[in-house]
């Protein structure tokens, strides 16, 4: 159903959009989850994992600047 997208721009006609609708299950950190259990990540060491769940983290807690 199309409705205002003011955090997109405000300067865009009423479109369609998909997005979540909650964040449980999505961003960063599920992503890389996914991507691990895939098997993306086979032959590199816990090291490297950890600091890439770091890193995810970190992008699930960053916030917009306005």
């Amino acid at each position: 159903m199309p409705e205002p997208c003011q955090f997109i721009s405000g300067k865009l006609p009423r479109c369609s959009i998909v997005r979540p609708t909650a964040t449980r299950g999505a961003g960063a950190v599920a992503t890389i989850h996914g991507f691990n259990q895939d098997g993306l990540f086979i032959g590199h060491g816990k090291e490297f994992i950890e600091v890439l769940f770091s890193l995810a983290a970190a992008a699930d807690r960053a916030k917009r600047e306005r």
